[in-house]
């Protein structure tokens, strides 16, 4: 508050300049106006800084952009004659710049002339984004419709965040439509340019506006050739060509009526096709087929996979029919087979009590497996069993009870499981004792 009551504000010169020299008017730490910062505060440049060592350094003017209508604040570096402060971020409050950030080295202090430099590779990649998503605007609006306006944005380092009105979800096609005309717009390097202008002039020139959004007498007004007139305060390209790539990799819905498309520029879009293209030479020559064939080969392999399923799912692995019919005994006439199916699952089981019945009835079967410590009993028999009285679902109870578990089912298939693996001989042996009782009865 003092400091708004000394001066009007920080002159911002980074439209120009990436650099500048100026002068120190203010130094806020631990929410206190201070003469210096010294070298007992300073944090070495192979330390993380924490959030409570930041300090705010503000200055008469700076190239350093304060975080606004959407774009992030600018990094680099304040070197004065006896010290070194790295900005963190830049914010912009009642006029001012607040350069956030640590000492490095040596002391700053009021009134000292410094020089200011914004990382320029950053600031660059932040100008892609932006002018981006001036062309990503104009590429939704043209394929959706003049209701598809800016709800909000982020434009960071080569990637930016659009949110935009529109009802329904952007389909793939009209996504690689409105990606497609954004890119034609930095193939034909259109002009950027900006201009201070009054508001009304600026609406009569076709400048988007926001709704209800309130704007100054003079505003600035940035203008990509025929492209596109939008009133903004942020950094941007001095051609569409510098942006390079515009690839968008993400649609989303944010609220009722607002979408979201997530895209990224530059060196970022680079290294995003760099990684895809590894990712697919990779792939191509783990599977030994060109790149161009993977899609077809990973078809293939799909197919192959569900077979191999279906046939694991029916799998017998060691246990035959006639074994199980050769260790069968018989009593009153029918048939009893009790036996661990080898590691078999359900599946398997219920398929080899339904062979076992076509093929030796009268018969009452029980298999039992186990896989991974847990057990699985499967109970069947004929009708003419059943006639009897005898119930597959009453049969298995008491065997699945031994290996820790419980089923049923119907008269003539049952299934239970269990976790007492050690128990499945007892469990068996039970259900033998128990079917042989039943059928002399």
């Amino acid at each position: 508050d003092a400091l708004k009551k000394a001066m009007h504000g920080s002159e911002f010169v980074g439209y120009e300049s990436a650099t500048t020299t100026g002068t120190i008017v203010g130094i806020i730490a631990q929410d206190r106006l201070c003469e210096s910062i010294t070298e007992a505060d300073a944090v070495p440049p192979t330390i993380e800084h924490k959030p409570d060592q930041l300090v705010t350094v503000i200055l008469d003017k700076t190239s350093f952009y304060g975080e606004s209508g959407g774009q992030v604040g600018d990094t680099g570096w304040i070197e004065g004659p006896n010290g070194k402060f790295e900005v963190i971020n830049t914010q912009r409050e009642g006029g001012f710049f607040l350069h956030r950030g640590v000492l490095r080295e040596g002391s700053v202090e009021l009134g000292q002339e410094i020089h200011a430099h914004v990382d320029e590779g950053r600031r660059k990649a932040i100008r892609r984004a932006h002018t981006a998503t001036h062309l990503v605007h104009a590429a939704l609006q043209h394929f959706l419709g003049s209701h598809a306006v800016q709800q909000g944005s982020k434009v960071d380092a080569d990637i930016l965040r659009f949110d935009f009105s529109h009802a329904a979800p952007v389909g793939h096609e009209l996504l690689r439509d409105i990606e497609a005309m954004a890119n034609e717009s930095t193939l034909v390097a259109a002009p950027v340019s900006a201009n201070l202008l009054p508001l009304e002039e600026a609406r009569h020139a076709g400048a988007m506006m926001l709704f209800g959004e309130k704007y100054p007498d003079v505003v600035r007004m940035v203008s990509i050739d025929g492209i596109s007139r939008e009133l903004c305060g942020g950094t941007h390209v001095d051609n569409t060509g510098e942006i390079g790539l515009v690839k968008i990799i993400h649609e989303e819905s944010v609220s009722a009526g607002t979408r979201r498309v997530v895209a990224i520029t530059g060196h970022r879009a680079l290294e995003r096709f760099r990684q895809a293209e590894a990712t697919l030479i990779e792939s191509a020559n783990t599977l030994k087929v060109p790149v161009p064939d993977l899609p077809t080969r990973l078809n293939s392999l799909t197919k192959e996979l569900k077979t191999l399923k279906r046939q694991a799912e029916t799998n017998q692995a060691d246990i035959s029919i006639d074994e199980l019919l050769n260790s069968a005994e018989e009593v009153a006439g029918v048939r009893i087979v009790v036996a661990d199916a080898k590691g078999c699952n359900a599946a398997a089981m219920r398929q080899c009590i339904d062979q076992l019945r076509r093929k030796a009835s009268p018969i009452a079967v029980l298999l039992g497996s186990t896989d991974n410590g847990k057990v699985t009993l499967v109970a069947g028999i004929s009708r003419e069993v059943e006639s009897k009285g005898v119930s597959a679902g009453t049969w298995i109870r008491e065997p699945a009870s031994l290996v820790g578990g419980r089923g049923g089912g119907r008269p003539d298939l049952a299934q239970a499981g269990g976790k007492l693996a050690a128990k499945l001989p007892e469990a068996l042996a039970h259900a033998k004792q128990e079917i042989r009782s039943s059928l002399e009865d």
